[in-house]
């Protein structure tokens, strides 16, 4: 995972591990991305799978890299994963 990259405009085209995010300018050095204890990650999995489309047209970017495993997350599964992780 540690091998993930991102390149976008504020890279100048240069490809940026994504941990080093903080590295680009100062507006991500303002930025401090932790996951949640406790966080339900196949709500986010879905979550991507699902808008990755509508994302991308929003943010005028390139379609999200969703691994397939993703796409196979249903609303369900997720929303009973988030019931579970949060006791709810």
């Amino acid at each position: 995972m540690s091998n993930y990259r991102f390149i976008n405009e504020d890279t100048n085209s240069t490809s940026i591990n994504f941990r080093d995010y903080r590295t680009v300018n100062e507006h991500y050095a303002s930025w401090k991305i932790e996951p949640l204890a406790g966080e339900s990650e196949m709500f986010w999995k879905w979550f991507m799978a699902k808008y990755n489309t509508q994302l991308a047209n929003y943010y005028d970017c390139k379609l999200a890299d969703i691994p397939d495993g993703w796409k196979d997350i249903t609303m369900k599964e997720a929303t009973e994963d988030m019931k579970k992780v949060y006791d709810i």
